[in-house]
């Protein structure tokens, strides 16, 4: 897995339990639950590692996941077409064409070149790893044997974490 990761060039990011906690109240202004400060960290690492960002979530109408974003202030690290809200699109997750939309918001990379990071298997990580993906499952652990993942994919226990994982596959690379 370090060899595929150490190709990434883009993270393409859900939102709900991915960069938030759902534990944690909805903000009555946003109408959404906030990005975690350690979220807001990683965004910035990663972006300044060099990664494309792109934002991949299903939404109500409703819903501006560009004002959690610039409320976190880390808008700015995301290119204009890479907040992908499936309310706008008309599409959502799991649907192939959405995530045909996740690789053109990063740059019309090659599939294996993006890591979709979300907490849903069947909305998240199986269609991105279909597509040819990588992926990573933000999995908190409950005590239960998780259910094996598709090829290409691993759990993480946190958004947070990734930066450090992407960081260790660059030097792996290296060697």
């Amino acid at each position: 897995m370090m060899q595929e990761l150490a190709q990434v060039r883009a993270v393409a990011i859900d939102y709900g339990g991915t960069i938030t906690d759902s534990s944690q109240p909805i903000d009555p202004k946003l109408r959404m639950r906030p990005v975690l400060p350690l979220a807001v960290a990683a965004f910035h690492q990663l972006a300044e590692m060099g990664y494309a960002l792109v934002l991949a979530s299903n939404t109500r109408p409703d819903q501006d996941r560009i004002k959690a974003l610039e409320q976190a202030g880390v808008l700015h690290l995301f290119r204009e077409d890479s907040v992908l809200e499936s309310a706008k699109l008309g599409i959502a997750k799991p649907s192939p064409a959405f995530f045909d939309r996740v690789l053109d918001a990063a740059g019309n990379l090659e599939p294996e070149h993006v890591l979709m990071v979300g907490n849903n298997r069947e909305h998240d990580i199986a269609p991105a790893t279909a597509k040819g993906m990588i992926a990573a499952l933000i999995e908190r652990p409950d005590g239960l044997i998780p259910p094996p993942l598709p090829p290409r994919a691993f759990r993480l226990v946190a958004f947070a974490a990734l930066p450090p994982v992407l960081r260790a596959a660059r030097q792996y690379r290296g060697r």
